[in-house]
C-alpha cells in the first residue's frame, strides 16, 4: 500500500471515498471512464486532494490490490495446515462471492490484468505460510503454482458467467477434487 497516515480520520475517510469511488465506476462497467477526474467526480473531491494520496491511479490500483489481498489472507489464515484444496476452493469461492466488486474484479475480462496480479499476489500469501512443494525448484514450484492458480480461476470465472447454474457447494468440490487430484502426484 502506498506510504500515508491512516491514524488520521479524515485521510482515512479520504481514502476510502477515493476507493469506492473506483468501485463504483468497476460495478456500473464503466472501464473506459476509470480515470483520477472521474473519480474525483464520484468521490466529491478536487484532483489534487486525489494527488495528496496517490502519486497515480496505478498506485490507487496497487492500494486495493493490497486489501483484497489482505483481506483473502486473513480468511485462507483460518484454515488449519496443512490444507488441502477442498478448503482452498471454499475459502476462494465464498471470499470472492462475498462482494460483488471482487466478483467482477476477478471474472470481468477487463479486469484481467488486475485479477492477474491479485491471483499471483495471494499465491505467494499462501506458499509463504504453507509450501506443499518444497521438493521441487523454485521454476518447478512456480509451474505448479501457476497451474493451480489458474485453473481455479478459470473454473470460478466460468461458473460465475455461466451465471452460477451449479451450486456453489457442488463447483468447490468439483474444483476441490481436479485440483487435489490433479496435484497429488506431486506433493511431498
Amino acid at each position: 500500500m502506498e506510504n500515508h497516515h491512516e491514524e488520521n480520520p479524515r485521510v482515512k475517510r479520504t481514502r476510502e471515498s477515493i476507493q469506492n469511488a473506483f468501485k463504483e465506476l468497476v460495478l456500473n462497467g464503466r472501464s473506459k471512464d476509470i480515470n483520477v477526474k472521474k473519480i474525483t467526480e464520484v468521490a466529491g473531491i478536487h484532483r489534487k486532494t486525489f494527488y495528496l494520496h496517490y502519486t497515480c491511479i496505478e498506485a490507487l490500483y496497487e492500494d486495493i490490490i493490497q486489501k483484497i489481498v489482505l483481506d483473502y489472507g486473513k480468511e485462507v489464515k483460518k484454515l488449519t495446515i496443512p490444507y488441502d484444496y477442498y478448503e482452498l476452493t471454499k475459502v476462494m469461492f465464498e471470499f470472492y462471492t462475498s462482494d460483488p466488486f471482487y466478483e467482477k474484479m476477478i471474472t470481468d475480462p477487463k479486469y484481467q490484468d488486475f485479477s492477474n496480479k491479485i491471483m499471483v499476489t495471494n499465491l505467494m500469501h499462501n506458499r509463504y505460510d504453507y509450501n506443499p512443494f518444497e521438493k521441487y525448484t523454485e521454476d518447478e514450484q512456480m509451474l505448479i503454482n501457476m497451474f493451480l492458480a489458474s485453473a481455479s480461476t478459470d473454473i470460478f470465472r466460468q461458473w460465475v458467467n455461466s451465471n452460477k447454474k451449479i451450486p456453489m457447494k457442488k463447483v468447490i468440490e468439483l474444483t476441490g477434487r481436479l485440483l487435489e487430484n490433479g496435484v497429488s502426484s506431486m506433493r511431498n
